[in-house]
């Protein structure tokens, strides 16, 4: 995503949104596909991967706000 904000400015939103969907069907999928195989504790690992889910997310959007407010100040 850095790449495409440096390219070209116009080509940020749509690699970013395009990212942030792969990553999101990435994740189902590996859900998906780990709750059909293991039938012990599917409510326990629901939990900690939303948990771990949302962590990362939360961390990605702290890291791109503080980087474009650190390039708007210049």
């Amino acid at each position: 995503m850095l790449a495409a904000k440096q390219k070209n400015q116009e080509y940020f939103t749509p690699a970013f949104l395009a990212g942030t969907t792969i990553k999101l069907l990435a994740c189902l999928i590996f859900i998906f596909v780990f709750v059909v195989r293991n039938t012990t504790n599917k409510h326990v690992f629901l939990v900690d991967f939303i948990y771990i889910y949302l962590l990362n997310t939360a961390f990605e959007i702290y890291v791109l706000l503080r980087n474009l407010r650190h390039e708007k100040l210049r």
